[in-house]
C-alpha cells in the first residue's frame, strides 16, 4: 500500500502529458502574423455618399484629393453646391490637372484612393501668396511631419487650452466643423487654387464657412479633443497632397 499512487500524483501527471501534447502539437504550427493596429488594409475606394454637414473640400480632405479636379469629375461647377446622400466618384484618372510643381499633367494611369495613401514632399516655394506664411500657434513642435507607423500628415504643435490658433495665410473658411475622424473641431482654410491648410482638436470655432480671413488672424482655440494633451494639429494640402508645412513656415 505505500507504493501506490494517490489521486493527486495522478492529476499532476495527466496534466503533464496534456501539456507536453499540446506542445508537440502546436510546434508544426506557424505563428500567428503581426498586424499593427494602427495600419489599415490597403482597399479600392471608388466613390463616396455625402453624408450631412460635408463639403467638398471636406471630402477632398479625407481622400487626398484636388477638390478642382473632384468637382470636375462628378460635373460639380465649381463644387460648392452639394447634397446629402449624393454619391460621388473619386475616380480622377480622366480629369487632367496640375501637379504638385505646379505643371500641368494629363492623366497617365487609372488613381484610387486607398485608406494608405502616404503623404509627399514636394518642392515648395518659400513665398507662394501674396503675404509670408506664418506659425498658426506658439508651441514647439512635438510631432513631425511624415513620423511614427502610420505617416503623419502634418505636425503637432503643443500648446495651453484656449490658446489662440491663427490663420497661416490669408484664406477662406471652406470647411468649420467636426465630421472629420481623427481631427476634432477642424478648420480647413483655402489660400488658393493650389493650398489649403488645416487646425484640428480646437476647443473652439471662431469663424464659419464662407468667411474670409488674414494671415494672423484668430481663428480657433487650441484643445485637446481624443488627444493626450492640449495641441494644435497642423497640416498643409498642395493639390490635394500633404506637404511638410515646416517646408512652408518661417525659421523660428
Amino acid at each position: 500500500m505505500g507504493n501506490s499512487i494517490g489521486p493527486r500524483a495522478i492529476l499532476v501527471c495527466v496534466m503533464c502529458f496534456t501539456l507536453v501534447a499540446l506542445a508537440a502539437c502546436g510546434g508544426s504550427r506557424p505563428l500567428p502574423p503581426v498586424v499593427e493596429r494602427d495600419a489599415a488594409p490597403p482597399r479600392r475606394i471608388d466613390f463616396h455618399i455625402v453624408a450631412p454637414g460635408e463639403t467638398l473640400y471636406s471630402i477632398g480632405w479625407r481622400y487626398g484629393l484636388d477638390v478642382s479636379r473632384l468637382a470636375h469629375a462628378n460635373n460639380l461647377g465649381d463644387g460648392s453646391r452639394i447634397r446629402a446622400g449624393q454619391r460621388l466618384t473619386l475616380d480622377l484618372s480622366r480629369v487632367p490637372g496640375p501637379s504638385a510643381s505646379g505643371t500641368v499633367q494629363a492623366p497617365t494611369q487609372k488613381r484610387t484612393p486607398t485608406t494608405t495613401d502616404t503623404p509627399h514632399r514636394p518642392t515648395i516655394p518659400s513665398q507662394p501668396l501674396a503675404s509670408q506664411w506664418r506659425w498658426p500657434a506658439q508651441g514647439p513642435v512635438v510631432t513631425r511631419f511624415g513620423s511614427g507607423a502610420v505617416a503623419h500628415k502634418g505636425i503637432d504643435i503643443r500648446g495651453e487650452f484656449g490658446e489662440p490658433v491663427v490663420a497661416t495665410n490669408n484664406g477662406v473658411v471652406v470647411y468649420a466643423g467636426s465630421g472629420l475622424i481623427g481631427y476634432g473641431n477642424l478648420i480647413i482654410l483655402k489660400h488658393n487654387e493650389r493650398y489649403l491648410s488645416a487646425y484640428g482638436h480646437n476647443s473652439r470655432l471662431l469663424v464659419a464657412e464662407g468667411q474670409r480671413v488674414k494671415a494672423g488672424e484668430q481663428i480657433a482655440e487650441i484643445g485637446d479633443s481624443g488627444t493626450d494633451f492640449a495641441k494644435l494639429h497642423f497640416e498643409v494640402r498642395e493639390y490635394g497632397r500633404p506637404v511638410d508645412p515646416i517646408a512652408l513656415l518661417p525659421r523660428r
